[in-house]
């Protein structure tokens, strides 16, 4: 399993089914709430989002930010801009990193 790739983002949509998706999905307008079943693993969950998304797509200036916050990029933009971290979120070792598990 690896935490950018597979779908395990536990969300509420605006019409309010739970159901899980990618971190590139995050930008999808149905999506209302991050949903983690406690408020710990909510503000975690947050702080992995702001880390990942600071880490691989923060804009380069005040103009882009706004640009990004007015249309959010889709999720293809999101996947390209994740892709150079892939092998570092593996949880299982599987994949582009054999071996390797994430944090490791």
């Amino acid at each position: 399993m690896n935490i950018i790739t597979d779908a395990w983002l536990p969300v509420v949509t605006q019409d309010g089914q739970k159901t899980k998706i990618t971190l590139a999905q995050l930008s999808d307008p149905n999506i209302k709430e991050i949903d983690f079943p406690r408020l710990d693993f909510q503000g975690a969950g947050y702080q992995l989002l702001i880390g990942l998304l600071q880490t691989t797509f923060a804009p380069s200036d005040r103009e882009q930010w706004i640009n990004l916050y007015e249309s959010p990029p889709s999720a293809e933009a999101l996947q390209n801009a994740f892709h150079p971290v892939i092998h570092a979120f593996s949880l299982t070792g599987d994949g582009v990193a054999k071996g390797a598990r994430f944090m490791q």
